[in-house]
């Protein structure tokens, strides 16, 4: 009898993996993702077959270092009010660009931040192409510092940031798959972007790799 039961319960259970899944996750088709592009998944796919990876990454600030600021405006960690930022900035020596002068984003024209515990830089889109802006906030101090405000439009973030920062960025085709090191997977594509100056660094258009920032 103990035994029939025991069959039973087995039965019951082999079929209930096969309709519900392990952990109700959906099974990946493995021979689907070997025959696409080689390019980034994404860590919700990753994390299908690394899991102690995935939570051990997850639990981590790597996790939230690049986030958008748009979907999540409690990204920004400091209230955006120019007058502050302006009075801290007059007060730092050797500004390249008058404290009155530095450009100042609004909260609305923040896309993405980077950073959160240390500092946090703010990342604008201009001209459809993204770069951070010339303002930093340094979280120990509570203080506003200024970060290349002479040349800040002429680094695309992309270009001299992104590479390495951003998982599974294509030079030549521009979307990455993962923020900062990485995050969650991105849904949208980025603004375009000028002709990759670092191609020689990303040869054949492959995944950046996983960099502390």
């Amino acid at each position: 009898m103990r035994s029939n039961v025991a069959v039973l319960v087995l039965c019951f259970g082999s079929v209930a993996a096969a309709l519900f899944g392990c952990g109700g996750e959906q099974a990946v088709d493995m021979s689907k993702v070997l025959a696409q592009e080689k390019t980034f998944v994404g860590s919700e796919t990753c994390k299908t077959c690394h899991l102690e990876h995935y939570d051990s990454w997850k639990m981590t600030l790597h996790s939230r270092m690049t986030q958008d600021a748009q979907a999540n405006p409690d990204a920004i960690i400091a209230p955006i009010d120019e007058a502050a930022i302006r009075e801290d900035l007059a007060k730092l020596d050797k500004l390249k660009v008058p404290a009155d002068q530095i450009y100042v984003p609004k909260a609305s024209e923040i896309k993405y931040t980077i950073g959160s515990q240390w500092k946090q830089r703010y990342i604008v889109e201009k001209e459809g192409t993204l770069y951070i802006s010339p303002i930093q906030y340094n979280a120990d101090t509570h203080r506003w510092v200024n970060y290349n405000e002479d040349k800040w439009d002429k680094k695309p973030w992309l270009q001299d940031c992104g590479g390495c920062h951003a998982t599974g960025w294509i030079c030549k085709s521009n979307p990455w798959s993962n923020w900062g090191s990485p995050a969650k997977p991105a849904t949208a594509k980025a603004p375009t972007m000028r002709p990759c100056r670092k191609q020689r660094y990303l040869k054949n258009a492959r995944p950046s790799s996983i960099r502390p920032s």
